[in-house]
């Protein structure tokens, strides 16, 4: 029986397994998967974090200020600057640096974003994103080094996140302490940070406030004027901008993320779907073509009347169909890391193989009669 199946039967099974396997992955499941995962990376830093705003350029006093206020629960202030730094590659990436580093659990730098982390602790450490991780060609415990106004500084990376959209070429995070701290005071004319997160327990309250917020980290020294007039003039400017353009709604945008992606994991799931559904269609289709093959009634009519069983063959269609199917179609989700989303979807095209099977057993009998 198990000859007769590999030289009238295997080559048919293997091929219609495969091309449906591959029917469902790459016409039904991938298409729509790259478009889910483009929502996900469009919709990263709202998704992922629990930032609701971000300011631009306040000053230490007005950072702590906001800081204070009852609708806020945490603030980030950072400096940003980008320069060269060497790993294992070299490439310019944007430095984060911040003396507020007990804030950074609530932005796209956090639990949920951590890929990788050090049980050691480091004194100099650096958070890198993947993006900078893989241009640095670096992993943790690796050492980079970074180059500051001539000056370079060695650091221990101690944690790796997912790539943040924010920043394209990559970014790392650092305290902003010691010799870092002077050097970068030393070179750049600042009052404040480069920019802040703000996380809030009351956005309403939170909106109104910043609808009045003048980024003071941007005013400049007396010193830097000729005279007062020129200053009074800048002064002005300053304090009187409307800078509601320059803040950033995260807690807004985080919403129609959300329903975003939501929306975009439904059309997954509907695709995978309604791919079952045809392959399952396609395997009884195959099915009664093949069973109709008037070389196949003829032997087992033969079979049948010697009281043997078609159990064998039919079990060898049934093994070749769910053990290909299973591991081509779980195979290449893994690959595309999209396995979790359309199990469902296998199993029922595997679960239709098996009833294929019972069907056939059942069906058998009716070439004695």
């Amino acid at each position: 029986m198990i000859k007769y199946w590999i030289k009238n039967r295997f080559i048919f099974d293997l091929v219609i397994v495969v091309a449906l396997s591959l029917l469902f992955c790459f016409a039904f499941v991938q298409p729509q998967k790259q478009k889910y995962d483009k929502v996900l990376d469009d919709n990263f830093v709202y998704a992922n974090s629990e930032v609701d705003y971000q300011i631009p350029n306040p000053s230490i006093e007005q950072l702590t200020e906001i800081k204070n206020q009852s609708f806020v629960e945490d603030v980030f202030g950072y400096y940003l600057t980008k320069t060269n730094v060497k790993g294992n590659n070299t490439s310019k990436v944007n430095l984060i640096m911040s003396d507020t580093m007990n804030g950074l659990s609530f932005t796209m730098y956090n639990d949920k974003t951590k890929l990788e982390a050090s049980n050691q602790n480091e004194t100099n450490y650096a958070y890198l994103d993947k993006t900078a991780a893989d241009a640095l060609k670096v992993s943790i415990g690796e050492e980079i080094k970074i180059t500051l106004a001539s000056t370079t500084l060695s650091y221990k990376v101690s944690r790796i996140y997912s790539a943040n959209p924010l920043f394209k070429e990559g970014s790392i995070v650092l305290e902003f302490k010691g010799e870092l701290k002077d050097i970068y005071n030393a070179n750049v004319k600042s009052n404040g940070y480069s920019a802040a997160f703000i996380k809030t327990n009351n956005v309403s309250e939170c909106s109104n406030y910043l609808n009045n917020y003048k980024p003071l980290g941007r005013l400049k020294d007396r010193s830097e004027f000729e005279t007062d007039e020129a200053y009074n003039t800048y002064n002005n400017a300053i304090m009187s901008g409307n800078y509601s353009n320059e803040i950033t709604n995260f807690s807004e945008s985080r919403e129609l993320a959300i329903k975003e992606i939501d929306s975009s994991k439904n059309n997954l799931a509907k695709m995978a779907y309604i791919g079952s559904a045809i392959s399952s269609v396609a395997l009884i289709v195959f099915a009664l073509i093949l069973r109709n093959r008037k070389s196949e009634k003829k032997y087992f009519k033969n079979v049948l009347k010697n009281k043997k069983s078609t159990i064998t063959y039919r079990t060898c269609s049934l093994l070749i169909g769910l053990v290909v199917y299973a591991l081509i179609t779980c195979l290449i989700q893994l690959v595309f890391n999209s396995i979790s989303l359309v199990i469902i979807p296998i199993v029922i095209v595997l679960g239709v193989y098996a009833l294929i099977y019972i069907l056939d057993l059942v069906q058998d009998k009716s070439y004695i009669k």
